[in-house]
């Protein structure tokens, strides 16, 4: 499906995993991850994004050390708007890495998508 889509005119391949550095569990190379080998498929025909536990600096840094040139984050914005910006600042200890369900003032969040978040323990990590 991969070498397909390849070869149709495109901006960008979105690749949605739990995790962007996980590996696979059978058929393909173990050693690499899911995100290099389907960037092998890819073979520079346009650029792929990656997407899936891109916690810190440090997980994106691993995922572009895989020459992979574009990573989604989202989580990570609800938590910390200005994520990137710290990254490039310089200033990481500005980041956030969990909701304070005590500030929830602070956060643009819609309460519809506050709730959600609430439902969903795990999927966006909260302190309570």
């Amino acid at each position: 499906l991969v070498d397909a889509l390849s070869n149709l005119p495109f901006d960008y391949l979105h690749i949605s995993l739990m995790h962007a550095l996980s590996t696979p569990h059978r058929g393909a190379d173990t050693e690499r991850t899911r995100i290099e080998l389907v960037n092998e498929v890819i073979n520079g025909r346009g650029p792929l994004m990656a997407v899936g536990k891109v916690n810190s600096p440090d997980d994106a840094l691993a995922v572009r050390e895989r020459n992979i040139p574009l990573i989604a984050i989202g989580r990570e914005l609800l938590i910390s708007p200005r994520w990137a910006a710290y990254i490039q600042e310089d200033r990481l200890e500005k980041i956030e890495y969990a909701l304070n369900l005590k500030e929830r003032d602070k956060y643009d969040i819609p309460n519809g998508l506050w709730e959600v978040i609430l439902a969903a323990e795990g999927w966006v990590p909260f302190t309570r």
